[in-house]
């Protein structure tokens, strides 16, 4: 078969994006459950609200989204690289938000690295990563809704 015999890519349907939306809704969520803000804010005491508040909720609610989020960024690169790449080119837009996304999972996987027993950085170390983590998902999520908002694509024809 050949790729245009195939359909579209999985990764341009509308169940794919809302099954991305829904996961970065999810890591955004239980990113900052992981900061203790709805504890210190009180959002966790509204009524149904409360688990936003329990650290290993949050916890293991980011590692279900971060594996999922790997899993939809493996299928993009596999069908970009397989299908796609004929026919079109990423973006500067993509470009951007490629390194975003890949500054995201590396510090990502860093950080879940040091919470295994034996694998323990300075304090000063994990606190810069924290912070590296917390500003490229800031500048990933503020340069998505520039895109939005300037109807910008990932990829664009050769």
């Amino acid at each position: 078969m050949t790729p245009s015999t195939l359909g579209p890519p999985l990764t341009a349907g509308r169940p794919f994006r809302i099954a991305y939306g829904l996961t970065l809704a999810a890591l955004a969520l239980s990113g900052f459950g992981q900061m203790p803000i709805f504890g210190r804010y009180y959002v966790a005491d509204l009524p149904g609200l409360g688990w936003l508040g329990a650290y290993y909720v949050t916890h293991t609610l980011h590692y279900l989204g971060a594996a999922l989020l790997l899993g939809f960024c493996a299928l993009a690169l596999a069908e970009y690289r397989l299908l796609m790449r004929p026919r079109c080119r990423l973006s500067r837009y993509g470009w951007i938000q490629g390194g975003f996304m890949a500054g995201i999972v590396l510090t990502g996987v860093l950080r879940a690295i040091t919470n295994y027993e034996g694998h323990e950085l300075p304090g000063v170390a994990v606190a810069l990563l924290d912070i590296l983590h917390l500003g490229l998902v800031m500048g990933f999520l503020l340069a998505g809704l520039a895109g939005l908002a300037g109807g910008k694509r990932w990829t664009r024809a050769r």
